[in-house]
C-alpha cells in the first residue's frame, strides 16, 4: 500500500531540510496542504472504492474493491524489476509529496495511491530495513501524525505482513472517513479496560480470540490526549511515546517475538503486523501475507478489508474476514 512518488522536483510546500511545526493543529494543515498541492500537480493518485458491509461476531467488517489497487501492484513490481530501483523515500519527490521533517531521524510524505483521504506515511530520513523492530523515536514520530489525523498508526514488520517497500516506514490512516464513517471498524469490539489494571496488561479482543493469535493492550490514559484522540502537543508526549513503545514490547514478548530479532537476509524478520492510537496498540503474527489471492496487511486486523476486484469481493464473502484474517495468521494456542 505504501508508495509515495519520487520521481521529479522537490515538493512546493516544504523542503528535506525543513523542520516542520508537529503541533496537531498545524501539521494536520500542513498534510492537507501537502495534498492539495499533490492532487493539483498530478503526483497523488486517490482511489475510489465501492465499500460493503460483512457482521461478523459482532463486528461491521468494511469490504472495499477498488480496480485501480492492479495499478498500484503492478507500479510496485515494475520498481522490483529495475535493475537499480530508486528508493521512493528519498529524494527528490514529486510536488506536495513531501510533507516535511518531523525529527532529526523522520520525515512524512503522502502515499501516492491515496485509498483513505490523508494517508500519511513515516519514514527514516536514512535508509533502515523494514523488518527491523520499532524503535521510540519510530513510535514519537508516529504519534505525532496519529495525533494531528486523529488516526490509526501501522506498521508491517517482515516478508509475509503486506509490506510493499523494504525502506523502513509507519503510516497513519484518520480514524474517520466524512460520508464513510469508521475506518477501525473492531474498535467497536474491543475488550474492556478493566478499572485499576496493571500496566501493560495484555488482552486477547473477543471477536479474534478463537481466530488467530493477537496481543491487545490498552495504553496508560493521558492528560495530554482529548477523548477523540486529537491532542494537544503536551509535555508529555515522550512518556506517550515511550508508553506505546512499552507496550509494543510486552506484546512482542507475550507472543514470543525477540525484541531485537533478526532482519538480514531480508527474509529473516519475523512477520507480524502492528496497529496502535493514542490509546491501544494490537501486535498480530503473520504466517502467510496472502491467502487464495487476497493480500491482507496491517489494516485488514482493523476491520477494513481492500480488494482490487469484484471477484475477490466475492471470494471473501465466502470464506469471510474472520477465515481471511485466520489463514495469513497463527492458530490461537489452545
Amino acid at each position: 500500500m505504501a508508495s509515495p512518488a519520487s520521481a521529479g522536483g522537490s515538493s512546493s510546500s516544504s523542503s528535506p531540510q525543513d523542520l516542520i511545526n508537529t503541533q496537531p493543529e498545524q501539521l494536520a494543515e500542513t498534510i492537507r496542504r501537502s495534498v492539495a498541492t499533490a492532487r493539483a500537480a498530478g503526483s497523488l493518485f486517490s482511489i475510489d472504492a465501492r465499500s460493503s458491509i460483512h457482521v461478523q461476531e459482532g463486528v461491521q467488517f468494511i469490504i472495499r474493491v477498488s480496480n485501480a489497487l492492479d495499478k498500484k501492484k503492478a507500479e510496485d513490481k515494475r520498481t522490483e524489476e529495475k535493475q537499480s530501483p530508486k528508493d521512493p523515500f528519498m529524494a527528490p519527490f514529486e510536488p506536495g509529496m513531501f510533507v516535511g521533517r518531523l525529527s532529526d531521524t523522520h520525515s512524512a510524505v503522502l502515499n501516492k495511491f491515496n485509498i483513505v483521504e490523508n494517508h500519511t506515511l513515516v519514514i527514516t530520513r536514512d535508509f533502515v530495513p523494514q523488518g527491523t523492530p520499532l524503535t521510540l523515536a519510530d513510535m514519537t514520530s508516529t504519534l505525532q501524525v496519529v495525533d494531528a489525523l486523529d488516526g490509526f498508526g501501522f506498521y508491517n514488520c517482515g516478508p509475509l505482513s503486506g509490506a510493499s517497500q523494504p525502506h523502513k516506514h509507519t503510516q497513519v490512516f484518520p480514524r474517520n472517513t466524512p460520508g464513510i464513517g469508521s475506518n477501525v471498524p473492531i474498535e467497536a469490539a474491543l475488550p474492556p479496560r478493566l478499572a485499576n489494571e496493571a500496566s501493560q496488561t495484555v488482552h486477547h479482543i473477543p471477536a479474534f480470540s478463537r481466530a488467530f493469535r493477537h496481543a491487545f493492550v490498552w495504553l496508560t490514559p493521558s492528560k495530554g490526549v482529548s477523548a477523540s484522540g486529537t491532542a494537544a502537543h503536551a509535555h508529555n508526549s515522550v512518556q506517550r511515546a515511550q508508553d506505546l513503545h512499552a507496550a509494543y514490547l510486552k506484546a512482542l514478548d507475550y507472543l514470543e517475538i525477540p525484541a531485537n530479532h533478526p532482519h538480514e537476509p531480508a527474509d529473516a524478520a519475523p512477520s507480524y503486523n502492528v496497529l496502535f492510537t493514542a490509546e491501544w496498540l494490537l501486535v498480530v503474527p503473520r504466517a502467510a501475507d496472502s491467502h487464495d489471492g487476497i493480500g491482507c496487511n496491517a489494516v485488514g486486523f482493523t476491520g477494513s478489508l481492500f480488494v482490487r476486484t469484484p471477484e475477490d469481493a466475492a471470494k471473501l464473502e465466502v470464506l469471510t474476514p474472520l477465515g481471511l484474517l485466520a489463514a495469513v495468521g497463527f492458530k490461537t494456542l489452545s
